[in-house]
């Protein structure tokens, strides 16, 4: 496409400083906008000079390619947001299921409300449960501040990871018993940051207001990986969202108080 690009620039329907930037959106055919968020660039017009793009609440978008080469961030097809929207999609699209619900833990609701404001029409309720910002800067963290010794404890990357997951109880005998059936908690310190890295600079906030399904956030009162405020905020963000806290759980409520949570999903999802 970039050579199309360098003809439209040619013939002056676009400016030269465009073409790169364009061939970057087409490249990647994935992109954000600060306030449309994630969008699917589906049709290149070089007769009009017009990208269609589909963003959430917007299908079907037309915009100038001037104007997106200014106002859109290309996303790379291998970002971890284009790999979960379109990975998740295809699954939904294998299965021809027209909706689904959707349920995002810790980390997964960060991907679940990528997914969400990705593909809206496909979601029929959202569960967020101790979930991450929609900006990971976002995230209110209090492990340092009540677990100093813990964090200092060794520096073997995964008995890092297993001191963490020390800290994410409200009972200690659950979080023994966690533990002692996880001999491998699949740690990889290079994974991890990399997904940090990509992930770094986005920012889902804005596309909260607009979901317009049912949602339900879920957060344990004694959650120091995740603390409740941040529930909280999003549960504020989404109009009409449900706010459920697990007063004797941590960061795991689906294993510390597991009856109560079944029968709050089950109750959420039958529309109970």
């Amino acid at each position: 496409m970039k050579t199309e690009f360098e003809k439209l620039a040619a013939a002056g329907k676009i400016e030269g400083r465009h073409v790169e930037p364009l061939t970057q959106l087409v490249e990647g055919g994935c992109c954000s906008h600060r306030s449309w968020g994630f969008g699917k660039i589906k049709t290149v017009d070089t007769v009009f000079a017009r990208f269609t793009i589909d963003f959430p609440g917007k299908p079907g978008h037309t915009m100038d390619l001037s104007f997106a080469a200014d106002l859109l961030k290309p996303i790379p097809k291998d970002h971890i947001l284009a790999r979960k929207a379109a990975d998740l999609e295809a699954v939904r699209a294998k299965f021809a299921f027209p909706k689904f619900d959707l349920v995002g833990d810790s980390f997964g609701g960060f991907l679940a409300m990528a997914y969400a404001a990705a593909h809206p029409e496909h979601v029929d309720k959202l569960i967020l449960s101790d979930s991450a910002a929609p900006a990971l800067k976002n995230i209110v963290r209090l492990l340092p501040q009540v677990f100093p010794d813990m964090m200092e404890r060794s520096s073997d990357p995964q008995e890092q990871m297993r001191n963490h997951f020390r800290m994410l109880f409200y009972s200690e005998e659950k979080r023994d018993a966690y533990l002692a059936g996880a001999k491998d908690l699949g740690y990889s310190p290079q994974v991890g940051a990399a997904v940090s890295r990509a992930i770094s600079k986005v920012d889902l906030t804005a596309q909260l207001p607009k979901f317009t399904f049912p949602t339900m956030v879920i957060t344990g009162r004694y959650d120091m990986n995740v603390a409740p405020l941040t529930a909280w905020n999003i549960y504020k963000a989404i109009p009409g969202a449900k706010f459920v806290v697990f007063a004797k759980s941590g960061h795991l409520p689906s294993y510390e108080e597991p009856d109560k949570y079944v029968q709050t999903i089950d109750a959420f999802l039958s529309g109970r």
